[in-house]
């Protein structure tokens, strides 16, 4: 499991996990410690990583999701497309492997 503080990006839980909702990454709010939100807004996000895992997926590219997610509320841009559009074709192109791999494999 993943816990994120996204205090530092102005943010709350609730505002992190519903931005990352809109670019189909699904995260849960969650407390984190001495947090003085209320556990419904929160300060932090959850990522479980059995749904990296089952992908796939190792440590560094656990570095590179949470990079992204950095970068989505920093509000970069690569080569003029915002992270946010990034974040969505990662999303559709994991989503594929996940459907080839259980079709064919």
């Amino acid at each position: 499991m993943i816990l994120v503080d996204v205090t530092p990006f102005k943010l709350t839980g609730k505002i992190a996990e519903e931005k990352l909702a809109e670019v189909g990454l699904i995260v849960n709010r969650n407390t984190i410690p001495y947090d003085t939100n209320p556990p419904r807004v929160a300060s932090g996000i959850r990522i479980g990583t059995p749904a990296i895992s089952t992908r796939g997926m190792n440590a560094e590219a656990i570095v590179i999701i949470v990079e992204s997610i950095k970068g989505l509320y920093s509000s970069h841009t690569i080569n003029g497309i915002s992270l946010i559009q990034l974040l969505l074709l990662l999303s559709i192109m994991l989503n594929f492997v996940l459907w080839v791999t259980q079709k064919y494999l």
